[in-house]
């Protein structure tokens, strides 16, 4: 993770602040450093963090996301569907629907006309709040057995091996964003590890996916990369993938 975070680090972000309409927009991306540099240990989850002086990838307003653009020709994003949702699923022993989470919720665990975002709303509301009950969630999403196979009472402990301090409140979301973080840069070095040798590279990565910069000449690599960052050690994860020219423009792929 360290040599793939150093490549990252190294690597100057392509930023056109003329993409911007306010003036003091166009004068703060022109200040800022045009390098990501995360910092592995700055979340208890292990989610990554950027270190101070970074460029802030992270916490980007969406409509300010079009000042990254590609090095080569497009950015190609892979992005895993309801990465948490799934993680849970997996870690309790559900069987991942093959299609996106939040329709498969909609359609299967609510009330009839239920639309997508009011299913992903009303399943996280739900997900970590004790004092919220609803069997037809419990019957997939099995919280509890989750929790006590891998919380000890005081401490969370992931597949990964990861241990961390935890209360009852606070150990189920530790247990999922933890493995769930741990899983996506576990992926990331291994699409890294694909890319070698090749002009195509990863770009930056953002809480649940990665952004690859490609050339036009190398696009017959993207189902391979779909490929590899879908093959998880919980499943075959299902990888929303978007590409354009520019970070805040970014069109569905249908390969």
């Amino acid at each position: 993770l360290t040599k793939v975070l150093a490549r990252i680090q190294y690597q100057r972000l392509n930023i056109d602040p003329s993409q911007m309409s306010s003036p003091a927009d166009v004068a703060r991306y022109t200040d800022l450093s045009p390098y990501c540099r995360y910092n592995v240990f700055g979340t208890k989850t292990g989610r990554l963090s950027t270190e101070r002086g970074s460029f802030p990838v992270l916490n980007m307003k969406k409509e300010h996301r079009k000042v990254i653009r590609p090095t080569n020709d497009f950015f190609v994003e892979l992005d895993f569907n309801a990465a948490e949702l799934r993680t849970l699923m997996a870690l309790g022993g559900s069987p991942l629907p093959p299609g996106d989470i939040h329709e498969w919720n909609s359609t299967h665990l609510m009330p009839a006309g239920t639309t997508r975002s009011e299913a992903k709303q009303r399943l996280f509301s739900w997900l970590y709040d004790e004092e919220k009950e609803n069997k037809a969630f419990s019957a997939v999403y099995e919280r509890d057995k989750v929790r006590s196979k891998y919380w000890d009472g005081e401490k969370v402990k992931t597949i990964f091996g990861k241990v961390i301090e935890a209360d009852r409140k606070h150990a189920l979301s530790y247990i999922v964003q933890s493995t769930t973080a741990e899983l996506v840069l576990r992926q990331m070095i291994k699409v890294h590890n694909k890319l070698e040798g090749k002009e195509s590279f990863i770009a930056f990565t953002i809480h649940d996916n990665i952004v690859l910069d490609i050339p036009y000449e190398e696009r017959y690599i993207i189902p391979e990369m779909i490929e590899v960052f879908s093959d998880t050690p919980l499943g075959k994860f299902l990888i929303n993938v978007k590409a354009g020219k520019d970070f805040g423009n970014l069109k569905e792929l249908n390969l």
